[in-house]
């Protein structure tokens, strides 16, 4: 049985130089973003409370995904809510469910970075959230990475607008 292409291979040949460039470029963003995740986790086994860590993940995959499916800053959080639940499923109920997920993440990352007392979120709901949080954003990354139209759509701003 033949396998699938890679991407990169798919995009050989085309004449959209800068659409292959800005996919490799978030394609770079994932592996360096991933790698920087590791050696942070490398250097800090000494933590007592993996809620931070966890925190520092869902801070992460927020912006991983704003960098690959944004195209304004107007209602960010609607917006990659959104496109995220809308790629990651075709079952509308698991689409409204990574809707209020990635909302909440979201309501959860500003508390987070601007320095919110989280001590209302416990670390098993944080660790729920987390869990969930890679499912949904693992699925669309792997969406738009086995999806040239997505793939294109996403690299294009004006074409990720319209679909």
């Amino acid at each position: 049985m033949p396998t699938e292409p890679c991407l990169t291979a798919r995009w050989a040949g085309t004449d959209s130089a800068l659409s292959h460039c800005l996919l490799q470029c978030h394609l770079c963003f994932f592996d360096h973003a991933s790698k920087w995740l590791e050696r942070r986790l490398a250097q800090r086994p000494q933590l007592s409370s993996p809620t931070s860590l966890l925190a520092e993940k869902i801070t992460f995959y927020c912006s991983a995904l704003e960098a690959l499916l944004s195209t304004s800053q107007a209602e960010l959080s609607h917006q990659i809510a959104e496109r995220v639940a809308l790629i990651s499923s075709q079952n509308v109920d698991e689409r409204t469910e990574i809707y209020w997920l990635l909302k909440e993440c979201y309501n959860f990352r500003s508390k987070y970075v601007h320095g919110s007392p989280l001590r209302d979120i416990g670390e098993e709901k944080i660790a729920k959230l987390t869990i969930k949080l890679d499912e949904a954003a693992r699925r669309c990354f792997e969406k738009v990475m086995s999806d040239h139209e997505l793939a294109q759509a996403v690299t294009d701003k004006e074409q990720l607008l319209d679909a």
